[in-house]
């Protein structure tokens, strides 16, 4: 989203204009591309100060499709534990 009309979006000034933004990434594949499975493996967001989409926090997934681990910017990687039902 930006502080422009629809008409300027494309040439909106982001480090003034910026209002929001979240680019998905998914299964793997580069932003934009169609999906395969649907599993968002990568969301690419502002870092605050008008760079668009430079913070990337990355997901992998397990065989059945349960998140597996992730990446998070000055976080470091987080390993989420996969109970079967």
């Amino acid at each position: 989203m930006t502080a422009t009309s629809c008409a300027d979006y494309a040439s909106a000034d982001p480090a003034t204009q910026l209002k929001s933004v979240t680019r998905t990434s998914y299964d793997g594949q580069a932003w934009g591309a169609v999906p395969t499975r649907g599993l968002p493996t990568s969301t690419a967001t502002p870092d605050g100060k008008g760079a668009c989409c430079s913070v990337v926090v990355g997901t992998t997934y397990d065989p059945l499709g349960r998140p597996r681990k992730g990446d998070r910017p000055a976080q470091g990687r987080r390993r989420d534990p996969v109970h079967p039902r």
